[in-house]
């Protein structure tokens, strides 16, 4: 089923205006961890979280390597 994952996202204050670039959170969608950010990561492939092979096989039925 669907649902949502909370991941931290670095960002910085410009003119007053909170900013981050489309790297970053394209990083925090495919759940790359990154030291000191908050949320929930992947461990490894074997972890079921979106965009982990795992996730995939359970997806599509294709098999792990």
């Amino acid at each position: 089923g669907g649902g949502s994952l909370r991941r931290g996202v670095p960002t910085l204050r410009i003119g007053g205006q909170l900013v981050t670039t489309v790297f970053d959170l394209t990083l925090a969608n495919y759940g790359v961890s990154r030291e000191g950010l908050p949320g929930e990561w992947p461990q490894g492939y074997e972890d079921p979280l979106p965009y982990t092979p795992a996730w995939q096989a359970e997806i599509t039925s294709s098999r792990l390597a």
